[in-house]
């Protein structure tokens, strides 16, 4: 989705007041100003923009120059005019136009570019995005046109097309990747992201770097390589190009980008402290807090109402909620509800999958409080809203099966709702295709716990004492023979503890 508009005060007053609108009903759209570099404009407009949807705003100088006045002003316009016009001649199909033409109130239609007189004109009244039935109507007709969320296929195609020009055409720049990440993100394809991301390194190269390029790596680290190995499941290879990231961040100065690495850094050493034991788990827990907090100060500072402030509010609340499993305190379960409730409020104009996330995380909340009716409503909601998602990217996929897995473990928590083994085999064979290997582990730990019939009692035992699923098994077969042997019915924390480690040195050799 890409806003085409003029840099006269019409054009861009209404161009953020669509971009805003459509963000708070969860459209993502794209437009100049995410590019990092000016240069990079005109070889995004012609590399992806111009398969893409388009929205147009009308102002009295979009309307002027669109189709070349022979000026020197406004050569956007008439570039962007050209690629449209383009797109106009080779439509066919009048019920899927890609062109959508906008307007605040007062415009003088009479003035609309020629080319566009054919097509209906939405009105908007730009004074409340929130209550804006020309938004809601131009939502309407975005999705009635396509058929589909706007922010994941259709946008898929257009950064393959991109990838593919960076290979192709010798001119083609990487200083595009900032627009294309949030695109990739949504679909949930790693291997596009590492295929991006390694062509866009190898264009900047590694030699002596000027600012703009150092600040286009380190965001390439940063959202591109350390994301892609935090998905693959690589953490320290992960850490590591985030922290390069930050570091070239701080080099040139670019708080923004830093800030994001350091948010970054914190989600990856909570992982790592899932897996982690002792004094290395703590340590990995402390360091992602300080710079969870870090982080949220910086963005707190340029904007506290930002969506990247409530990014970090909700890091900080998975932060706590881990170090709950891990400590058992309750102050640290009731820490991570208020700081979860609070992230969800603030994220109220990002894309869905942030606001699922936060979701599940809540209900997560809710089981370990034993708000099992809450936790219940949440994921039945979310549950009867992604089915219909799930095929049309990888990134909703996952999410339908992290609220699949959760219900399993509020099943397996709250007796009075049944537990469906179909379903959760389901689940750990879509976690099993997406290659997400952490969550297919508790899948498989929770199909042992329901048909081994283990009571509630040692089913809580193993997870508290035995944070990796991957072990839990081992730990109740363990467990199992040894009050065979000695005929010890119960088992206090001392012999987990000593079970559990026992079980972990055999599996490390």
């Amino acid at each position: 989705m890409t806003i085409s508009y003029a840099h006269d005060a019409e054009g861009k007053r209404v161009a953020a007041y669509v971009k805003r609108g459509l963000a708070e009903r969860g459209v993502r759209a794209v437009w100049d100003r995410d590019l990092r570099t000016p240069r990079s404009l005109p070889l995004w407009m012609a590399n992806v923009l111009e398969k893409s949807i388009i929205i147009t705003v009308l102002s009295p100088d979009y309307a002027k120059h669109f189709q070349g006045s022979g000026s020197e002003e406004r050569k956007g316009v008439q570039f962007e005019g050209m690629l449209i016009s383009s797109r106009l001649f080779e439509h066919v199909n009048k019920d899927k136009c890609p062109i959508i033409p906008v307007c605040a109130p007062g415009f003088d239609m009479n003035t609309r570019p020629f080319v566009i007189k054919g097509l209906d004109v939405t009105q908007l009244s730009c004074d409340s995005p929130n209550s804006d039935k020309g938004m809601d109507k131009l939502v309407d007709r975005i999705y009635d046109a396509f058929g589909e969320d706007p922010t994941t296929s259709s946008e898929h195609d257009l950064v393959s097309v991109w990838h593919k020009s960076l290979d192709q055409k010798h001119e083609a720049e990487p200083f595009c990747f900032p627009v294309i990440t949030p695109a990739i993100r949504a679909s949930g394809d790693v291997e596009l992201m590492e295929q991006v991301t390694e062509r866009c390194l190898e264009l900047i190269g590694t030699g002596e770097l000027d600012l703009d390029q150092k600040r286009l790596k380190a965001e390439i680290l940063i959202s591109g390589r350390a994301w892609c190995r935090r998905a693959r499941g690589a953490h320290d290879q992960a850490l590591r190009a985030a922290q390069e990231g930050v570091k070239l961040a701080e080099e040139c100065d670019a708080e923004e980008i830093a800030a994001k690495g350091k948010r970054c850094q914190a989600k990856i050493l909570r992982k790592m402290a899932e897996s982690a034991w002792g004094a290395q788990r703590r340590e990995n827990l402390d360091e992602a807090v300080r710079l969870a907090r870090d982080s949220m100060a910086v963005f707190m500072r340029i904007d506290r109402y930002s969506n990247e402030a409530a990014a970090c509010r909700s890091t900080l609340a998975k932060i706590s909620f881990v170090r709950f499993r891990h400590g058992w305190r309750r102050a640290l379960l009731r820490q991570a509800e208020s700081q979860a409730a609070k992230a969800a409020r603030e994220l109220g104009i990002v894309s869905r999958r942030a606001k699922y996330d936060v979701a599940i995380l809540r209900a997560e909340i809710a089981i370990e409080r034993h708000k099992f009716d809450e936790a219940q409503e949440i994921l039945t909601k979310m549950h009867d809203e992604l089915v219909p998602l799930a095929n049309t990217s990888c990134a909703y996929e996952e999410l339908l099966a992290r609220v699949r897995l959760t219900r399993a473990v509020l099943c397996h928590r709250a007796n009075r709702f049944p537990g469906d083994g179909v379903l959760l085999q389901a689940t750990l064979e879509s976690f099993t295709g997406l290659g997400l290997a952490e969550p297919a582990a508790e899948c498989r730990w929770l199909l042992h716990a329901m048909e081994r019939s283990l009571s509630h009692r040692v089913v809580r035992s193993v997870e508290r004492w035995c944070p990796d699923p991957a072990l839990r098994e081992k730990v109740v077969a363990a467990w199992e023979h040894t009050r065979e042997i000695k005929g010890r019915r119960w088992t206090t924390g001392r012999r987990w503890r000593a079970i559990v480690s026992r079980v972990r040195n055999q599996d490390l050799g």
